[in-house]
Formats: C-alpha cells, structure tokens, sequence
C-alpha cells in the first residue's frame, strides 16, 4: 500500500539524490536529466518521459522540478501533482529509485549490464 505522503516525500529525496549525481559529475545544468541519461536503460527514461508527457510536461528535467516544487512548496499551484495520478507518482518513485541504485551500483563496480538487467527487472511494469 502507498500513501501520497510517503510517495511525496520519496520523490522529493529522489529528486535531491539526482542533483547529488549530478553535482557530483559537475554537470549543472541538466541536473535532473543527467543521471537518467547516464545511470538508466532507455526504458526507464522512456517511463519517466511517458507519466510526464501524459501529465502535459514535455521536459522530463523541468518536469521533476517542478514536480520537486509543488511537492516542497505548500503554496506552489498543484499542476503536476494534479495530472499525475497515485499510481503513476509510484511509478516515477520506483524509476528514479532504480536509477539512483544504478549509479551506486556503477559506483561500487558493477558491471553495466549486470545493472541493466537489474533496473529492467525490477521497473514498473506498465499495463
């Protein structure tokens, strides 16, 4: 079972991790796209992308920061959190959650396709 809060706050942590990764590389301005591109297989971006687009955000970048805002910012208006439905937020936690354990497992020298493997065994599987 999910709660909003829990997800919430999970997407929220997530969100600051990826600017870790991306701090980390001094990559600065595609702080939330970076760590997709470099530590995610083309499904789980392609995921992410999807819940985003479906939401009427076409930048994934600008997608998870606002996201990141309207959850962090009790007056932000609530346009994302409005067109992103429960299930889809478990989504997006699980896909950036994997992409996260990618770049540890990376980090940790785990063979790329030992981790992709693992991140497509256990993304989202979508109807």
């Amino acid at each position: 079972f999910r709660h909003g809060h829990s997800l919430h706050g999970e997407i929220v942590l997530y969100a600051t991790q990826l600017e870790g990764i991306s701090y980390e590389a001094s990559v600065r301005d595609k702080k939330y796209e970076y760590p997709l591109e470099s530590h995610a297989i083309h499904q789980v971006k392609e995921g992410v992308e999807k819940i985003f687009l479906a939401a009427g955000e076409d930048s994934v970048g600008r997608g998870i920061s606002d996201l990141r805002n309207e959850i962090s910012h009790v007056k932000k208006t609530r346009k994302l959190l409005t067109a992103i439905s429960m299930t889809e937020l478990a989504r997006l936690s699980r896909y950036l959650q994997i992409t996260i354990l990618g770049y540890v497992l990376e980090n940790i020298g785990i063979e790329k396709d030992l981790i992709a493997s693992y991140q497509e065994h256990f993304m989202p599987q979508t109807p």
